[in-house]
């Protein structure tokens, strides 16, 4: 899921450094709106998401012979680009409870890795216990992968 930790991880823990190394304030005192330097992240950050997506779609087309259908293809686009805006909102929210740097990362892999094991990323989800099965429901992770395995 190089889709999440681009747009996702990397966007929590850089804001979170910015923010504490006054970046963000100094930012702010220039005459560019607030949505400009927001949308500006925003769009770095999918942009690396997207490039890291199709830089793995790549290597397992060449390297593993993972056929992706050409009619498919605008399908993963436009699932991999509205769930990319979805982290990075997901992102500046989690970012604004984040109180240090140091903790930053710690923070961020442990919802990750919870999350990535109970969507059904690294195991079928059907193996888990209903309870944790509707917890997986509520999580974007899950509705990510469906989408992109669908598509």
């Amino acid at each position: 899921m190089g889709l999440i930790a681009a747009s996702f991880v990397n966007l929590v823990i850089t804001i979170t450094a910015q923010r504490e190394a006054g970046v963000l304030k100094r930012r702010r005192a220039t005459p560019v709106p607030a949505w400009v330097l927001i949308a500006g992240r925003t769009l770095t950050a999918m942009a690396v998401s997207l490039t890291v997506m199709t830089v793995l779609l790549l290597v397992g087309r060449f390297a593993y012979g993972v056929h992706l259908p050409t009619a498919t293809i605008p399908a993963v686009a436009i699932t991999a680009i509205v769930g990319s805006a979805c982290f990075c909102v997901l992102g500046y929210a989690l970012s604004t409870a984040i109180d240090s740097e140091d903790s930053a990362q710690p923070m961020v892999q442990a919802i990750m890795l919870r999350l990535y094991f109970i969507s059904g990323v690294f195991i079928p989800n059907v193996n888990l216990p209903g309870w944790l099965r509707h917890v997986a429901e509520v999580s974007p992770v899950q509705h990510l992968a469906h989408g992109l395995h669908h598509a």
